[in-house]
């Protein structure tokens, strides 16, 4: 071996534990650094996803529900001899109104159906129903109507129970001073709550 050969290799120094150590440690940290993003970007991206999911669940819900309310031309409200709670303290969860989009019978005379909405649980209920007098079951009557010996109208099931919407907390309806409808929609999963509102002007009330 050359003279300048042996020189190097007696200059050459490994590294000492302390680098070695140091080295492993910062390697260390930037995996720590680098998954700890990871696990909160990931978090994250879930609950975007958690909150997209149920917002657009309850406003697909809430858009049905207005479309269907601005058609109607009567709202039954069986337990409010006045009408519709007038504030949202006193609103209700639970909402029946004629259906505005009733098509005509052979007879030329239409067809009286109703749609309820009601809070059932955590879910969004959803329900058509008729009404008729014993003595002509064909024929449908408004709710609430009596025949001529003083018999109350019956209550058949045209649809029945349909889940509209989940994940509901609460379900209000009221109607202000204005004739105003107010919905509101409370939507709450895994410790995400969501508010959502709506406002119904009928067009045949």
């Amino acid at each position: 071996m050359l003279p300048c050969q042996l020189l190097w290799l007696k200059n050459k120094k490994g590294l000492t534990l302390i680098e070695i150590l140091v080295g492993m440690s910062v390697g260390i940290l930037v995996v720590l650094l680098a998954s700890g993003g990871f696990v909160v970007g990931k978090n994250l991206y879930q609950k975007i996803v958690i909150k997209t999911n149920i917002v657009q669940n309850g406003r697909v819900a809430l858009d049905r529900i207005t479309r269907e309310l601005r058609q109607t031309d009567e709202i039954f409200v069986e337990s409010y001899s006045q009408g519709l709670p007038q504030s949202e303290q006193e609103a209700t969860n639970s909402l029946t109104f004629q259906d505005g989009h009733d098509d005509l019978v052979e007879e030329g005379q239409k067809v009286i159906s109703y749609i309820t909405y009601q809070k059932n649980g955590n879910i969004l209920q959803r329900k058509t129903t008729y009404y008729y007098f014993q003595s002509s079951p064909s024929q449908w009557v408004r709710a609430g109507s009596k025949d001529n010996l003083g018999n109350e109208a019956l209550e058949g099931t045209f649809e029945d129970w349909q889940t509209i919407a989940e994940k509901i907390s609460d379900f209000k309806v009221w109607q202000d001073e204005n004739k105003i409808i107010h919905l509101k929609l409370v939507l709450e999963d895994k410790g995400e709550i969501f508010n959502l509102y709506s406002q119904v002007n009928p067009r045949n009330l």
